[in-house]
């Protein structure tokens, strides 16, 4: 009762398959609407209330994955008060986690209620900054990192935390690894996954991969770039990363430079990166990846280029397309550019 049936299905054009609109009769109080079909199954099986816009007006305030992602952060930090929901701490905006004594807040960015159609493009970003100021970091969890990568979340939160158990480097041996090797420890790992390199590094702990370095060609222009860096789910290798920098730099004393990103949603300006002798470059603006069955794609899969030669309108923009296509953009906060130059030896 109150969820609504389908009256008349309206596909607006052939372009609507991924998110037909339906036009509903709710069978508990006559109310007749339109409603996305994604819409509806959201609001069914996420929030668990019906269709029906006049009997279940709102959304609940809270999904059961920020609760799941609440309760993981209590088991972690044991005896530490963790708020769920706290306006007090910064006057007119809202954490959806805060852990007072550690200043760090992780907000749950539903891929529905977190897109271009609810939330300005730089949403993530302004709620970032005004956590720095106020001395928070702010970590932001989307909704398709929860569902399909949550262990190495929860390792990546622990580890901020303080709580993964510890592993020195200088107890570990460096080898080379090959492509296979280092995209598999990645994709087990890394809340990016693989990625094409050049040169790949493994810490090994008793003949065991616990850390991963990798490099490659700048992709953003010349010279070389620190492409992955990740350690095994819960466990902190203390001097891992500067183990193996130093290792690279040492071997190829002819590179001078090097630049690397930080996803600004998950680092501050307190990262790795300065103990290893890198300097803020530059902060890069807010970029987006496309929704599509509620995963976020790389925006490079779907270039006008590209959508172009599938046989799209070419009088019609990338963003234009999608929309027509009901495929919405959700942005993230940017990135940290950091640069590490060699040193200059002075005779």
């Amino acid at each position: 009762i109150g969820l609504g049936i389908p009256a008349e299905p309206l596909f607006r054009s052939a372009s609507d398959y991924n998110s037909p609109t339906f036009h509903c009769r709710c069978l508990k109080c006559g109310n007749e609407f339109d409603i996305l079909i994604n819409t509806g199954f959201y609001r069914l099986f996420r929030f668990g209330i019906g269709w029906c816009t006049a009997c279940n007006p709102a959304e609940p305030s809270r999904s059961k994955e920020e609760h799941s992602l609440y309760d993981y952060v209590q088991s972690v930090v044991h005896n530490l008060e963790v708020r769920h929901s706290d306006r007090e701490t910064i006057p007119g905006t809202e954490l959806d986690i805060y852990v007072p004594e550690k200043h760090l807040a992780i907000e749950f960015d539903g891929l529905y209620w977190h897109n271009e159609t609810n939330k300005s493009n730089d949403y993530h970003l302004k709620k970032t900054e005004k956590c720095e100021r106020a001395g928070i970091k702010l970590i932001h969890v989307f909704e398709d990192e929860w569902h399909f990568k949550q262990e190495i979340v929860k390792s990546r939160i622990a580890g901020i935390l303080g709580n993964n158990p510890r592993l020195f480097a200088r107890n570990c041996n460096i080898y080379e690894m090959t492509s296979t090797e280092s995209n598999d420890f990645l994709v087990e790992n890394h809340i990016q996954g693989a990625c094409n390199s050049k040169w790949r590094y493994g810490l090994y702990f008793e003949g065991t991969p616990v850390a991963v370095m990798t490099f490659g060609r700048n992709r953003f222009g010349d010279g070389i770039e620190l492409l992955r860096f990740c350690t095994s789910k819960h466990l902190t290798v203390v001097g891992g990363a500067s183990k193996l920098f130093k290792h690279f730099i040492t071997t190829h004393p002819e590179i001078n430079v090097i630049v690397s990103f930080a996803d600004r949603r998950w680092s501050g300006k307190d990262a790795f990166y300065p103990m290893l002798g890198f300097n803020l470059d530059t902060v890069t603006p807010p970029s987006y990846s496309y929704i599509i069955n509620n995963v976020r794609r790389n925006r490079m899969e779907f270039t006008k280029k590209r959508l172009v030669e599938a046989g799209f309108d070419p009088n019609m923009s990338e963003h234009e397309i999608m929309l027509s296509r009901k495929i919405y953009r959700i942005y993230d906060c940017g990135n940290w550019r950091y640069v590490w130059h060699r040193p200059q030896i002075l005779y």
